[in-house]
């Protein structure tokens, strides 16, 4: 008997078909929901920073973060910056991390304004272990500003 006029063997090769065509698009919706739900996830904490930013304006202002440890005298203002622009390169961390190249290049406007804000906390020796060397790297090499164009102003 050839196999296409056996119908329980025409069933089960349907079957297996529609089984496959059923994977292959519950994989491409888990991962298309999933960046969506990432992207939502990161809008939503950038956010929040910036409504921070907005109530310390201060702290958004790159002519007082390029000397942050002068600007901010006040012990505890320092404090809060410093705090601030940790919050702000852990977000940049965070997209790092994920290794998603459109990710990465969405976000990429981000990274560079918040290199320009706080690249001189980002470049002290105190901060320098706070992230792994594979982000300083990926800093430094893509986002190359140099802060003293920001102090000489």
């Amino acid at each position: 008997m050839i196999w296409y006029t056996d119908p329980l063997t025409v069933a089960t090769i349907l079957l297996a078909a529609v089984s496959g065509i059923a994977i292959i698009v519950s994989v491409y919706t888990f991962y298309h929901t999933r960046s969506f739900e990432t992207y939502s996830d990161l809008d939503t904490l950038y956010f929040s920073i910036l409504s921070l930013g907005m109530e310390h304006p201060k702290f958004r202002d790159v002519r007082l973060t390029s000397n942050y440890k002068k600007t901010f005298n006040d012990p505890d203002e320092l404090a809060r910056y410093e705090t601030y622009a940790f919050i702000c390169w852990n977000f940049c961390v965070t997209i790092f991390d994920r290794r998603d190249k459109r990710i990465l290049e969405t976000w990429r406007p981000v990274f560079k304004v918040e290199a320009n804000l706080h690249r001189c906390w980002f470049n002290d020796a105190e901060n320098s272990d706070k992230f792994a060397a594979s982000f300083r790297n990926w800093i430094l090499e893509k986002f190359p500003t140099s802060i003293k164009s920001h102090q000489e102003q």
